[in-house]
């Protein structure tokens, strides 16, 4: 359940992302995904900070580790630890968010 909220919440970050390269305003956002104002204005806000590139990156991981969770014997608390690749897209995540 919580990694279907990560994936859902990066989709609509990279949903806004998209339509800010596009021109488009918080007003889409909020059609697109049935959002308050407020919501669709921060999620837009917080979008400009992150690239398409990290974006899919994030959504990569995200499909590869459910996928890995539903298919795999393995332990799922094993498949959700830091891997190198997710721990470069956490770095990533910090020094964009981190306060200057």
């Amino acid at each position: 359940a919580i990694l279907g909220a990560i994936g859902n919440h990066f989709r609509r970050l990279s949903t806004a992302r998209t339509l800010q390269d596009h021109g488009r305003t918080a007003t889409e956002l909020m059609k697109l995904y049935s959002m308050g104002d407020y919501a669709a204005r921060k999620t837009m806000s917080a979008a400009g900070k992150f690239s398409q590139g990290f974006y899919a990156a994030v959504s990569k991981l995200v499909v590869d580790t459910d996928a890995a969770l539903k298919t795999s014997h393995d332990d799922p608390e094993r498949l959700l630890e830091v891997t190198p690749e997710s721990n470069a897209i956490f770095q990533d995540f910090v020094q964009v968010c981190s306060p200057v």
